[in-house]
């Protein structure tokens, strides 16, 4: 016992120490952050920045009454201008929201260094909110988030602009919605329902029940999260709060903001930061592996020699 104890000196223990470290490691290293509860009860300590632009009254009163809602989350919300985007100014944020404007005039403004930064934003674990032509700049052709389209008409739905019902998922995979009410009325301005091929991994979170089909979805892209509604959520139909008095002539009976909230919570919550250090792929969990194979059998040659 004597003799073993002499050839298991300090060198040797020291090397076998460093090895079992880097296996204990590899878990952090390669970890894909995912995050799927949904903890957050509203978004204090949550930056949201809103899109500023686009020269239309009905965009100017979406972006007012989405501020008015973000702010209603105790969220700390800012207007950011296509020119500071285009300038990296979205790392200072966790949400970027994007109201009611057509998506061309989105991309005439931003450019494609805008709609990049935008992409990248999310990539890195960012969250994204569109709203009608906010939602279409989400999809396929622009920052392709969604890899699919909005599909019209809906059956039963007349076109214009009016309160239209939805069905909340309560089984919804993503965002906690099983306590919100069945169903809400919601401003529908010619809005549509979302489709692609492969539906997978694409959140349902309220649906027309004249076609069953998705009219408001949210999903991960990257290390981040978005959400994408055709219709509405943002004015309060005949209530002050949401700052404008667009639409005030309807007659809304309830709340899209509880819902949103619910959503907003999970976009955070979901949109965990990348894991520390280079994505490694699988060229690099190789190249740790033969890093810690060759560690091993060093250390296995110098006991043997010793």
């Amino acid at each position: 016992m004597k003799g073993l104890t002499t050839q298991w000196s300090a060198r040797p223990r020291i090397l076998c120490l460093l090895a079992c470290l880097l296996l204990l490691a590899l878990p952090l290293v390669f970890t894909d952050g995912t995050i799927t509860a949904q903890t957050s009860t509203d978004l204090s300590g949550v930056r949201v920045a809103v899109y500023n632009g686009g020269p239309f009254e009905a965009g100017n009163n979406s972006r007012i009454a989405l501020r008015s809602m973000f702010e209603w989350m105790a969220a700390t919300v800012e207007m950011v201008e296509p020119e500071e985007i285009r300038n990296g100014a979205l790392t200072s944020y966790d949400i970027l929201v994007m109201p009611g404007i057509p998506q061309g005039t989105y991309y005439v403004e931003l450019g494609q260094d805008g709609i990049d930064q935008i992409r990248q934003f999310v990539t890195n674990g960012g969250s994204y909110v569109g709203i009608c032509g906010g939602s279409l700049l989400g999809t396929r052709g622009y920052l392709g988030f969604f890899n699919g389209s909005l599909q019209y008409p809906i059956p039963g739905v007349a076109s214009g602009t009016h309160l239209t019902q939805m069905d909340v998922n309560h089984e919804s995979t993503g965002p906690d919605l099983a306590d919100l009410p069945a169903t809400f009325s919601i401003l529908y301005w010619n809005s549509g329902f979302w489709h692609a091929d492969d539906m997978s991994g694409v959140i349902t979170i309220a649906s027309y029940p004249q076609n069953d089909q998705p009219g408001m979805i949210a999903s991960r892209y990257g290390y981040g999260t978005y959400f994408l509604s055709s219709p509405h959520p943002e004015w309060e139909e005949g209530d002050p709060r949401d700052g404008t008095t667009y639409f005030d002539g309807y007659n809304d009976p309830d709340s899209e903001w509880p819902l949103m909230l619910s959503v907003a919570t999970w976009l955070v919550d979901a949109s965990p930061a990348p894991p520390p250090g280079p994505d490694f792929g699988i060229i690099g969990i190789v190249a740790v592996g033969i890093t810690i194979g060759a560690v091993v059998v060093g250390v296995a040659v110098f006991l043997k020699r010793r």
